[in-house]
């Protein structure tokens, strides 16, 4: 078995000869090939046996996805783009408005990753090195549904609509080279306000599909791709890759009660350091006892106090808004480490 520090992963492998579609097979230099990933996998990375239960062959390998390289998911498997049903019936709600459908030719995706830095992006990361893409699961061809990528499952999620369309019109979208979707300067027609939202890996997929027409109202546009087939000889002329998205990323409870936790903490630990402070400036004998230490004592604690009341407006500020990039947050992670840096020099002279 390869060495895995996650989950495993069972593909099964195409049979010479065999009439069934397979999404796995191995290539004459030994490498392991599947439908769900553009990329090759080395021998050590993988290995085969014989499933005696389905008659078949199998390999197994560790999750791609899971081995600290960023994964991009596709909508629909490799290959698919995101068409009109020809059998959708608006009066019928059993067929699906657009579905996934293979595109002659193929399809390949090869992004762009960002930095956090909207100014600055990184063109020498490569695909299948530095991120991969992930397509969605094949679909039966008994099965008709719209795509085949699942959003993650959010408890007490009553909001939940499920995969829609990315407002690409009401903002800049782009791939971080952490593998997360940012959503910069969208327009929040509620509050008149400008917003910036961000989807984890698990939470948008990619889509080669023509534009939305939002005239068409947001129901539709939710569903699925509602702009008519070009008219010209190429019926996949407009077609670009673009986002659908589940809900975005919020602040988790476990995240929202650390953050809390740790705001409680420091505080304290600031209260009692002030006391601990005022304690040495109005008490002289501490200070005639050997007034270079306490010196050193009362620019230490001094330097904690600045130190954890900075952490403490970082940890509220974070719950609240996206404050990157912006002058209170340089001025404060130069606070941060210069505090932390003259922390240790303090305890080096007592």
């Amino acid at each position: 078995m390869p060495p895995c520090f996650s989950d495993f992963e069972v593909h099964r492998i195409e049979a010479h000869g065999s009439e069934k579609v397979r999404d796995t097979w191995i290539t004459v230099k030994g490498e392991l090939v599947t439908s769900r990933y553009e990329a090759e996998f080395e021998h050590g990375e993988f290995c085969v046996d014989v499933d005696v239960k389905n008659s078949g062959v199998v390999a197994v390998m560790c999750d791609a996805c899971k081995k600290g390289i960023p994964c991009i998911n596709m909508c629909c498997p490799h290959g698919h783009a995101f068409q009109d049903n020809p059998d959708y019936d608006y009066n019928d709600p059993e067929p699906v408005y657009s579905m996934c459908k293979k595109k002659e030719g193929g399809l390949s995706y090869d992004p762009v990753l960002w930095d956090h830095n909207d100014k600055v992006f990184l063109d020498n990361w490569k695909k299948n090195k530095h991120f991969i893409i992930v397509g969605a699961k094949m679909i039966p061809e008994d099965k008709v549904v719209s795509h085949s990528f699942e959003c993650p499952t959010v408890p007490n999620n009553v909001l939940d609509e499920g995969l829609i369309r990315a407002p690409t019109d009401l903002g800049t979208f782009r791939v971080l080279i952490n593998g997360k979707l940012e959503g910069k300067d969208i327009f929040n027609m509620g509050t008149n306000e400008k917003e910036t939202k961000r989807w984890n890996t698990e939470s948008f997929c990619v889509v080669f599909a023509s534009p939305p027409d939002y005239d068409y109202g947001m129901e539709n546009e939710t569903l699925s791709n509602v702009s008519e087939t070009s008219t010209g000889t190429d019926p996949y002329a407009d077609f670009d890759f673009n986002y659908m998205t589940c809900h975005d990323e919020g602040i988790s409870w476990c995240e929202r009660f650390t953050s809390t936790f740790h705001t409680i903490l420091l505080s304290l630990s600031t209260v009692f350091l002030i006391v601990t402070l005022m304690v040495y400036v109005c008490e002289d004998t501490l200070r005639r006892t050997n007034p270079l230490f306490s010196k050193i004592t009362i620019g230490f604690i001094s330097n904690l106090i600045i130190c954890f009341i900075v952490l403490i407006d970082n940890y509220l500020q974070n719950l609240e808004e996206e404050r990157r990039e912006t002058m209170p947050c340089i001025l404060s992670g130069y606070m941060v480490l210069y505090s932390f840096l003259a922390f240790f020099f303090w305890i080096n002279t007592m």
